[in-house]
């Protein structure tokens, strides 16, 4: 009988050592944990030992399910409504994969996806990487019920509270664009008068962070052989500025940037303004080989002072009222930050890139002209006979309106609206701030955070803070209207 059970146990042993070990499975990278308070980090704080947006390598045996993210729950701005009737139409209520917020927003979030429900029982948050250098906010989620795409359905959502605004100190650190269709406007296309509109992209991200990116390898216009390709790639970083004359004092050139409209301020002509005013004006937003016209003659007198620009580099002496100044013109924007653009070559131009025109003057991004930066136009309210620089159409060629009656003018350059939107933070109306990538993170029994989803095709941008009201009106964009005087905002 001793012999007998020294044989099996020899067997049992013997079978063991051939068993293959047990393997450390790597679900899709959700065995990384997230350093929290507590979970032994060796820094001694929140921080991490890598560089991965947070992202630890510990492993557990209760690792959370893996969920994906699908869209977004279009809220109400005006009221904190948390449904509304109108599941799958425009308007509160809607799924959506892009939502656009201001930043100040007051309210719940709601996220949909699949195997949401997995998570009810597991304290959950939800990380926003925003931004070129994908800065983290991270918030606590709770699993809820909420009406389906369908009727008489419910589904999981996961609802994060943004009652406190989380979001409301995120720098808007760059611009939307607009790539809407204005083919037949204006009949039968309204144009984007709100900077929320769906067609808006904010280009803050980089190429790998973008998904509406199509084409190869870098956004550039071309595909592996060096052939035109028709590239998009929406949300990807490019920076532009409003530019005005540039100032020249002894070898020095200096920017400078306008912060009046184009329209008469003091009473006078357009053309007429004092030149301290002149020079603070938008630049028309034209090829800046035609040059730019700053002041004409004045008839009434015999001392001419036509003040006239070419782009030749050659200084114009300017008399403001502390002395003379030499200014320079170099076109109505200012590429900045040009090596960390995402986009370049052929991409930068058309439809969908930076300027809608198809080349560049003399072959130089410094004379990019037609900027696709919302508002690409718009409309200004004005008192009676306040001359402006407008046109019948939107992308008409702009002239003085001589005698306009009171209330709203013809078509002007973006220009305008930014520089009388901007707020004491420097953000106008087309600021923003865009997502990189959205993750849910999942604690297990051990009290570790895992990442259970993460996704870079369900996109929220933020702009400036609004105050809405019932009629859908911005009273805080009312209230950070830029305006020397009732000339500017009628």
């Amino acid at each position: 009988m001793n012999i007998f059970l020294s044989k099996l146990l020899i067997f049992l042993l013997l079978a063991q050592s051939c068993m293959p070990a047990p393997e450390n499975v790597d679900r899709a990278g959700l065995n990384q944990s997230i350093s929290t308070p507590g979970n032994g980090n060796p820094n001694g704080d929140n921080s991490l030992p890598n560089d991965n947006g947070g992202v630890g390598n510990t492993t557990t045996d209760d690792t959370p399910p893996i969920v994906e993210v699908r869209n977004l729950v279009e809220p109400n701005i005006v009221e904190d409504n948390a449904y509304t009737s109108g599941i799958g139409v425009a308007g509160p209520g809607t799924y959506v994969r892009k939502m656009t917020l201001p930043k100040n927003y007051q309210g719940r979030l709601y996220i949909g996806g699949i195997n949401i429900n997995s998570l009810s029982n597991r304290l959950i948050k939800v990380r926003f990487n925003f931004g070129y250098n994908r800065d983290p906010v991270t918030l606590t989620a709770t699993v809820a019920k909420a009406p389906g795409m369908t009727p008489q359905t419910n589904i999981d959502v996961l609802v994060v509270d943004l009652r406190n605004r989380p979001f409301e100190e995120i720098r808007l650190l760059y611009d939307l664009y607009d790539y809407k269709d204005y083919a037949g406007f204006p009949a039968g296309t309204s144009y984007i008068n709100s900077n929320r509109d769906g067609n808006l992209y904010c280009r803050g991200l980089r190429l790998e962070d973008d998904n509406t990116f199509n084409g190869q390898g870098a956004c550039d216009g071309l595909d592996g052989f060096g052939s035109a390709l028709n590239e998009t790639c929406l949300y990807s970083y490019a920076k532009i500025l409003d530019k005005g004359l540039t100032k020249l004092s002894g070898t020095t050139y200096t920017s400078t940037y306008p912060t009046l409209t184009q329209t008469e301020l003091r009473g006078n002509t357009y053309y007429r303004d004092n030149a301290d005013d002149l020079v603070k004006r938008c630049l028309p937003d034209v090829n800046p080989l035609s040059g730019y016209l700053l002041r004409t003659d004045d008839t009434s007198t015999s001392t001419p002072d036509l003040i006239n620009f070419s782009l030749n580099n050659q200084p114009v002496n300017v008399p403001l009222s502390t002395g003379d100044q030499l200014y320079v013109y170099e076109g109505p924007f200012k590429p900045t930050n040009t090596a960390q653009w995402a986009i370049s070559g052929n991409a930068i131009l058309g439809a969908k890139g930076i300027f809608s025109i198809d080349s560049l003057p003399s072959q130089s991004l410094d004379y990019g002209y037609r900027s696709l930066m919302y508002p690409r136009f718009g409309k200004m309210n004005l008192n009676a006979y306040v001359e402006n620089l407008s046109s019948d159409t939107p992308l008409g060629v702009r002239t003085i309106d001589p005698f306009p009656s009171a209330g709203e003018t013809k078509w002007m350059d973006g220009c305008n609206m930014r520089v009388q939107s901007v707020n004491p933070l420097g953000e106008h109306v087309g600021s923003c701030n865009v997502s990189s990538s959205i993750q849910v993170l999942a604690r297990d029994d051990n009290g570790v955070d895992f990442v259970v989803a993460e996704t870079n095709d369900v996109v929220i941008q933020l702009v400036r803070g609004s105050v809405m009201t019932e009629q859908n009106g911005d009273t805080l964009y009312s209230n950070f209207k830029s305006c020397i005087n009732s000339n500017q905002c009628g």
